[in-house]
């Protein structure tokens, strides 16, 4: 699924968003000053049509985990780790 660009408002905001054939997604990334650094706040909507609702009560924790793999990954390049 491409994620395209639909809102782009440097350095505070970008949001993405995606249909395909059996759902549809929008990724918000807000970014705001705290302290000496940048706060980074990512929202996932993923809306599911038709037989996939079904799966939806699955994909909670299933996406939770990525979200924390991809999250952790983000967290050690910023800093430097491996």
């Amino acid at each position: 699924m491409e994620y395209p660009l639909t809102t782009f408002d440097p350095p505070h905001l970008t949001v993405l968003d995606a249909t395909a054939e059996r759902s549809r997604a929008t990724a918000t990334i807000r970014f705001r000053e705290s302290g000496d650094g940048t706060e980074v706040d990512w929202t996932l909507d993923l809306e599911l049509f038709g037989v996939s609702r079904l799966s939806e009560p699955f994909l909670d924790p299933v996406l939770r985990r990525l979200a924390r793999v991809a999250l952790d990954g983000l967290v050690a390049d910023l800093s430097g780790g491996t």
